[in-house]
C-alpha cells in the first residue's frame, strides 16, 4: 500500500515540469540497498517519484525550490547540526565512496562503443571526441601538453620531435589571494587551452574554502601563452564536459555555516557576497545527510558573455555523471540504524552506510533545469556506475548489509526517461566490493573483490529483464576493463599475494574469453610483482595503438630490501599485445631519465603516442625546494 510522505510546511515549491522529457538515461551503479520497486506519481505541477523499499513502504522523492533566504539559512543550519556525528574527528568513518580510485573527471559515456572504436591513442574509456573531455595530457601532434603531478600547478609544453623533443614553455599562475593553487585538468580546442583550476582560500583564521576557476588561454603563440578569460564558482571540482560547444562545470560546495552560500562570477576577482547565486536558482533534495551544494553552470569560454548561468542543489554528494545532454546529481541518505550499530560495535574503518541515493536528472539544453528525480537503494560508487543508452539510464549500486562485518551486496537498476525503475537485479555478489563496472553495448561487465575477483556478466539487452549471464573468478582484483574485440576482454588491475588482502603487491594483467557470456573463462594472465601503474586507477593511462594492436602502460618498480635496507626504484613502460587471447610482452622498457635522488620524488604518470614514438611523462619533485619539473622521454614505438 502506498503511503504519501507528509508535507513539510516550511518546504518551498516543488520543481514544476516545464516540458515533456525527451531524453533518457541509463545508470549502472555498484552500491546499494535492495530496490524492490520504483513507482512514479505525477501530481499537478509537481514531479514526484516514489521509491519502494524492501519493506514495501513508499517514500516520495522531490526536488524543491527554496522560497527565501531565511529558509535557505534554516535548512543549512539543520543539516550541519545533524551531520556532525558522521564527520567527527573521533570517528573512523569514511564518506560513502568505494575503494575504486578512478578519477571523477574522467568521462565514461561508452554505451555505443564497438571494440574497434575503443582502440584510440588517447583514452580507454571515452566515447566522446578527445576535445570534449578534460584530461591531464593532450597533444595536437606538434606539441604535448602535460599537467604533471609534482609540478606545483604547472602545465608543461613539449615539442613532439622524438628523441629531439624539448621543453617549450610552461603555464603557471600566481594569485596573491591564494594559499594554494592547483590545476586539475584542461581542454584544448583549436588555439585555446581551457584549464580547470582549484584554489583553497582562507575565509577566517580557522576556516578555509575551495573555489574552482575556468581559465581560458590563447596558445596561438606557444612561447607567449596569455590568459583571455576567467570564470569562478564556489566548491571543489567534481566534473565538467563540453556539450554542443558549451562547457558545463560541476562543483561541490561544503557549507561551513548557514551564511556560507554558493557564489559564481566572471573575471579574476575574489568572490564576494555580491556574487551569491540568487535564491530562485537554489534547490534542495529531501532527507539529505550532507550540507553540500552541487553547483552546475554553463561557462562561456569565448569571452562573449559575462552573465552567470548557474543553479545549485543543496544536499548533494560529490558524485555526478555527465551523459551527452544531461547531468545526473546524487544525494545520499545515511542509515542511522547501521551507523549507530557500528558505533556501538566499534566497527573498524568502514564506509558510511547509505540507505538510499536520490538521483536528480539535470537537463543541459537552452537552460539548466532539474527535470526529474527518483530514489534508488544503496549508494553509487563513482561515475562509472552510470551508463546512458537511448531512453534508459542504467545504475549499479551497493547495499551495506546488516551483519557483523557490515559487508555489501550489489544491485543493477534500469530506469526509463522519467527515472522510473523498469528493470532490476538486486542483492547479487553478496559480501563483495565492486572494483570496476564497464558497459559495452547491451552488456555490463562487473568486477568485484573479496577473497577472489569475480567477473560478472549482465545482459541488458531487454531493459525490463536484466539478467546475470555468467561469471568467473580469479585472485586479486581488476579496476580497468577494455574490450580487445567482441570475444576478448582485457583487465588491468592489482596483484595480491594473499587472499582477502586490501594491499597491492603488483600489477596484474588478465584476458577473458567472453565469446560465451554464460561461461566466461580466463585465458591468460601476467603478474609483475612489486610494480605499480597509474593504469590501475586511471583508465586513460592505458595507451592503445589500434594500428599496431599495442597496449602500453607506465610502470614503476619499488622494492625495499630488508637485508641491506636499500630501496630500489626504477621507471619505464610496458608494451604488450593480445593475440588470440594471449598476452605477449613486446617491450619492457626501463628509463634512464626517470630516476629518483635522495631529496626528490620521481613519478611516471602517463604515456602518449605521437607518430612512431611513445612519450613517457612524469615529474621530479624536490621536497626541500618545494618545486618540481616535468620529465619527458621519447621511446620508439614497438612494432
Amino acid at each position: 500500500m502506498e503511503e504519501k510522505a507528509k508535507q513539510n510546511p516550511n518546504a518551498g515549491e516543488t520543481v514544476k515540469e516545464k516540458k515533456r522529457l525527451s531524453t533518457t538515461a541509463r545508470i549502472a551503479a555498484a552500491a546499494g540497498f535492495a530496490l524492490v520497486g520504483l513507482a512514479v506519481l505525477v501530481l499537478v505541477g509537481t514531479l514526484v517519484y516514489n521509491f519502494i523499499s524492501s519493506n514495501n513502504k513508499v517514500v516520495e522523492a522531490k526536488v524543491t525550490a527554496f522560497k527565501n533566504d531565511k529558509q535557505v539559512a534554516s535548512k543549512i543550519k539543520n543539516v550541519i547540526k545533524n551531520s556532525g556525528k558522521y564527520y567527527s574527528s573521533s570517528s573512523n568513518y569514511l564518506r560513502p565512496l568505494s575503494d575504486n580510485s578512478i578519477p571523477l573527471n574522467e568521462q565514461s559515456d561508452t554505451s555505443a562503443e564497438s571494440s574497434e572504436q575503443v582502440l584510440n591513442n588517447h583514452t580507454a574509456y571515452s566515447q566522446a571526441a578527445p576535445e570534449s573531455v578534460d584530461d591531464t595530457v593532450k597533444t595536437d601532434d606538434k606539441y604535448i601538453y602535460f599537467l604533471n603531478s609534482g609540478g606545483g600547478g604547472k602545465i608543461s609544453v613539449f615539442s613532439a620531435e622524438g628523441e629531439n623533443s624539448k621543453f617549450i614553455s610552461e603555464l603557471s599562475i600566481k594569485n596573491n589571494e591564494s594559499e594554494s593553487f592547483l590545476f586539475k585538468s584542461f581542454y584544448i580546442i583549436g588555439k585555446k587551452l581551457t584549464a580547470v583550476e582549484e584554489e583553497k582560500i582562507s575565509v577566517s583564521k580557522d576556516i578555509a574554502t575551495t573555489i574552482t576557476r575556468i581559465e581560458t588561454f590563447d596558445i596561438s603563440n606557444i612561447k607567449d601563452i596569455r590568459s583571455v578569460g576567467k570564470y569562478t564558482q564556489s566548491g571543489k571540482y567534481c566534473s565538467s564536459k563540453i556539450i554542443d560547444g558549451k562547457l558545463y562545470l560541476a562543483t561541490v560546495h561544503h557549507c561551513s555555516d548557514e551564511n556560507d552560500l554558493p557564489k559564481a562570477a566572471y573575471g579574476g576577482k575574489a568572490l564576494s557576497d555580491s556574487d551569491v547565486i540568487a535564491t530562485d536558482n537554489l534547490y534542495f533534495t529531501e532527507n539529505t545527510s550532507e550540507p553540500n551544494f552541487m553547483i552546475i553552470s554553463s561557462v562561456d569560454t569565448e569571452g562573449k558573455s559575462d552573465t552567470v548561468n548557474a543553479k545549485a542543489m543543496f544536499g548533494s554528494s560529490d558524485e555526478v555523471y555527465f551523459s551527452d545532454d544531461c547531468l545526473y546529481i546524487t544525494s545520499y541518505e545515511f542509515d542511522d540504524g547501521l551507523f549507530n550499530k557500528q558505533n556501538t560495535d566499534k566497527a573498524s574503518y568502514i564506509h558510511l552506510p547509505v540507505r538510499t541515493t536520490q538521483l536528480v536528472k539535470t537537463e543541459l539544453k537552452d537552460d539548466i533545469s532539474f527535470a526529474s528525480t527518483a530514489k534508488i537503494s544503496g549508494y553509487t560508487d563513482c561515475q562509472y556506475s552510470f551508463d546512458k543508452k537511448g531512453d534508459c539510464l542504467r545504475v549499479s549500486s551497493a547495499t551495506t548489509l546488516d551483519n557483523d562485518k557490515f559487508t555489501e551486496s550489489v544491485n543493477m537498476f534500469v530506469l526509463d526517461k522519467n527515472l522510473k525503475c523498469i528493470g532490476k537485479i538486486t542483492d547479487y555478489a553478496n559480501n563483495e566490493t565492486v572494483k570496476a563496472v564497464r558497459y559495452i553495448d547491451d552488456t555490463a561487465y562487473v568486477m568485484t573483490y573479496k577473497a577472489s575477483d569475480p567477473l560478472i556478466i549482465i545482459d541488458l539487452k531487454k531493459n525490463t529483464e536484466p539478467k546475470i549471464l555468467g561469471e568467473t573468478r580469479i585472485s586479486g582484483f581488476s579496476s580497468t576493463l577494455v574490450p580487445v574485440n567482441d570475444k576478448t576482454l582485457l583487465s588491468v588491475g592489482y596483484y595480491t599475494a594473499k587472499e582477502d588482502s586490501k594491499d597491492s603487491d603488483g600489477v596484474k594483467i588478465v584476458t577473458f574469453d567472453v565469446s560465451n557470456k554464460t561461461n566466461p573463462k580466463k585465458i591468460d594472465e601476467k603478474i609483475f610483482k612489486n610494480y605499480e601503474s597509474s593504469a590501475q586507477y586511471n583508465a586513460n593511462a592505458l595507451l592503445i595503438d589500434s594500428k599496431k594492436g599495442n597496449y602500453t602502460i607506465p610502470m614503476v618498480y619499488e622494492h625495499y630490501s630488508e637485508s641491506d635496507g636499500k630501496l630500489e626504484r626504477k621507471f619505464g613502460a610496458l608494451t604488450f599485445k593480445v593475440e588470440s587471447g594471449k598476452i605477449n610482452v613486446v617491450n619492457d622498457y626501463t628509463s634512464q631519465i626517470f630516476t629518483a635522488s635522495s631529496d626528490s620524488q620521481t613519478s611516471l604518470d602517463r604515456c602518449v603516442s605521437v607518430g612512431e614514438y611513445i612519450y613517457l611523462l612524469g615529474s621530479d619533485y624536490n621536497y626541500y625546494k618545494a618545486e618540481g619539473n616535468a620529465l619527458i622521454e621519447a621511446v620508439v614505438s614497438s612494432q
